[in-house]
């Protein structure tokens, strides 16, 4: 895989842990400026014979929501998410962690 995949993977991974937050009000905002974001991204770096969709479903599947989570994290720099938003998606992690337990 080469790195404009991993970042690919990171960014689906990041929407997709969105997803997830269920408890965040602002969830459907976060959930279209990260759609936004990996809109644009794939205007500047395209693949060439790559399915994003495909792609996408292929992260939904084999990565676990943890690693998901943690996608979200990785760019909320990039996004500039609001401290609540951090707590909670930590707290998801923990709490899927301690539910693993």
């Amino acid at each position: 895989m080469n790195s404009i995949e991993d970042k690919y993977k990171t960014l689906f991974g990041a929407y997709l842990g969105m997803t997830l937050m269920d408890e965040y009000e602002l969830k459907e905002y976060r959930l279209n400026e990260i759609k936004k974001y990996i809109e644009d991204f794939i205007e500047e770096y395209p693949l060439d014979n790559f399915n994003y969709y495909d792609y996408l479903k292929y992260v939904d599947k084999e990565e676990s929501n943890i690693v998901k989570l943690q996608d979200t994290l990785r760019i909320s720099k990039l996004l500039n998410f609001e401290n609540d938003l951090i707590y909670l998606i930590n707290k998801k992690i923990k709490d899927i962690k301690h539910e693993q337990d």
